[in-house]
């Protein structure tokens, strides 16, 4: 890991020895670089019941509960989800890409 470059996330070993923990529900973030500079997408939010996924084109939501598959885009169904995931995922983009961007 770069020196000076926090990292981002948490020890799942917890879970894996059988130690009860706190895990309050949190967003995930996923990216796909497809050349050597930071374009922020294709890229997706995920949450424990929905996944917000732009592969350059707009926004999709897909219920995974109902859906797991992702064949349903419920996007029209709930634009408040969709604009707060996108807000949350440009911040992470923008967050993780501050300081530049080299591949290892």
């Amino acid at each position: 890991m770069p020196e000076g470059l926090d990292l981002d996330g948490r020890t799942l070993r917890p879970l894996l020895d059988g130690a009860p923990g706190d895990w309050p529900e949190r967003t995930l973030f996923s990216h796909r670089f497809g050349n050597r500079k930071p374009v922020p997408f294709p890229g997706a939010a995920r949450t424990p019941g929905y996944r917000a996924v732009n592969e350059g084109g707009g926004w999709q939501l897909f219920d995974m509960t109902r859906d797991p598959g992702q064949a349903t885009d419920v996007a029209d169904e709930h634009p408040a989800l969709v604009e707060r995931l996108a807000e949350e995922y440009d911040a992470w983009f923008e967050d993780v890409t501050s300081a530049g961007f080299v591949r290892l």
